[in-house]
């Protein structure tokens, strides 16, 4: 377990979004006429595979705006930097809302983990929530709940959240910098965190997390 786990916050992009990397070398190989010179051109890791730079999210969600079953290099002359291919919700859209909601709930659990308050994680984590951590184990809410003593944060920062909406259902993609201690051992680290939001009764539930750790700078 890690400090991400307590937090219960999910990292990198959802895998059917990813299908199979697309920085193996014959898509390396097509991208270097648009100035590929390794892995990185598209993937954070130089070995490819997620998390990926904004290049590499602008061809995804390209991919699925096309409804497209592999990504084509081609679309990169349609692409900008600074302009990803899925468009920022407006300030006031409903986008926009509901991702200012769900910031709230989630910097409501990052303060609670740094007092080791268990309460807000019981109300704002569904009864069936669920997480796959980093080593791909498997986290219940009981789980969770149990590990939140015994982590000691020093600090957390977020960045780069974005979030989608599908009516009563959201998904969170966010960037964390921890550091930390669980049960005395160092968790710090980066991490690329996604999570799932569903609204029942009126109110936002968080239902399920996955995470992926960055590599070390």
């Amino acid at each position: 377990m890690k400090l991400s786990i307590a937090l219960i916050f999910v990292a990198g992009l959802v895998f059917s979004l990813a299908g199979q990397s697309f920085g193996y070398p014959p898509f390396l190989a097509k991208s270097r006429k648009f100035g590929a010179k390794d892995c990185t051109f598209c993937h954070v890791d130089p070995l490819g595979g997620p998390p990926w730079n904004e290049r590499g999210k602008w061809l995804i969600a390209e991919k699925d705006r096309r409804k497209a079953d592999i990504v084509d290099v081609e679309w990169l002359t349609e692409y900008k930097p600074g302009k990803p291919g899925e468009k920022k919700a407006p300030a006031g859209s409903a986008s926009s809302s509901v991702e200012q909601e769900l910031t709230v709930l989630y910097n409501e659990l990052i303060d609670a983990g740094k007092k080791k308050e268990t309460g807000p994680f019981t109300r704002i984590m569904a009864d069936d929530f669920s997480e796959i951590n980093a080593a791909g184990l498997i986290f219940n809410k009981a789980a969770v709940l149990a590990s939140i003593p015994n982590y000691t944060i020093e600090s957390y920062a977020v960045s780069e959240i974005s979030t989608r909406v599908f009516g009563d259902a959201a998904i969170m993609t966010l960037r964390s910098d921890s550091k930390g201690t669980y049960q005395g051992a160092d968790v710090s680290g980066e991490y690329r965190e996604t999570i799932v939001w569903i609204k029942r009764d009126g109110r936002w539930q968080m239902v399920a997390v996955q995470v992926t750790r960055l590599p070390a700078r």
